[in-house]
């Protein structure tokens, strides 16, 4: 058998998770119709992936309203949360988008006193 080289060894990462999805999203995309909730889930994961991108995570999956992002590397939980408090911001003005469809209580899992940033802090200064 060959040795390994260093490109067949595992490196561990540190690396932070962050989760952001739209509170309420069942209710309402039971109440509107198909294109109106494709066209508010469209906005809000392009809000997301501004700024997810914006702080050097990477998106790694969008589940309907849900989507999930990675930051590794240097100051990754700093930047996982300048990323989640920009998309609390940015929120606040799509909330008020939404609410012009008949949804009366939009909210982000971001926002008010829940955590949008739900992530593996191992390795990193703020697991201590």
């Amino acid at each position: 058998m060959a040795p390994k080289t260093e490109v067949d060894k595992p490196e561990r990462s540190p690396t932070v998770i962050l989760f952001a999805e739209t509170r309420g999203f069942t209710g309402m995309s039971d109440m509107l119709d198909p294109g109106v909730v494709l066209a508010r889930v469209a906005e809000f994961v392009k809000l997301i992936t501004k700024a997810i991108e914006e702080y050097e995570g990477a998106v790694v999956n969008i589940l309907s309203d849900t989507v999930m992002a990675t930051f590794t590397g240097q100051d990754d939980a700093q930047h996982a949360v300048a990323a989640a408090q920009e998309i609390q911001s940015g929120f606040a003005a799509l909330a008020t988008i939404l609410a012009t469809t008949r949804y009366a209580s939009p909210d982000c899992n971001a926002c008010g006193d829940r955590s949008l940033v739900r992530s593996s802090w191992a390795n990193s200064p703020f697991s201590r």
